[in-house]
């Protein structure tokens, strides 16, 4: 049962039997939720590389899906290793390697 989808029983059971739900549902709500902002980031970033690349700030053979594919790479990566106790030299030698 705890793996199971939401239902009603999210709203109807008494909390302390709904816990286990209510707290899958909001994680699940919390995931979408992220994904719904990083692709709202990618998009505006996807924009200002087009934009760029219309007016002559980066080279008329750049991708701007690929720039954008790139910098979201990286930034996953260093919020990984950030999240593995990595150091700041260590972030700021990825940033200035990429």
């Amino acid at each position: 049962m705890f793996f199971s989808a939401p239902t009603t029983d999210t709203i109807t059971l008494p909390a302390k039997d709904n816990e286990p739900i209510a707290a899958l549902t909001k994680g699940v709500q919390i995931h979408n939720e992220l994904i719904m902002l990083r692709r709202a980031a990618q998009k505006a970033l996807r924009r200002c590389f087009a934009r760029a690349k219309r007016e002559g700030d980066l080279p008329k053979h750049s991708n701007p899906d690929s720039l954008v594919r790139f910098i979201t790479t990286v930034y996953q990566g260093m919020n990984n290793t950030k999240h593995q106790r990595g150091t700041r030299k260590e972030l700021l030698d990825l940033a200035q390697t990429s």
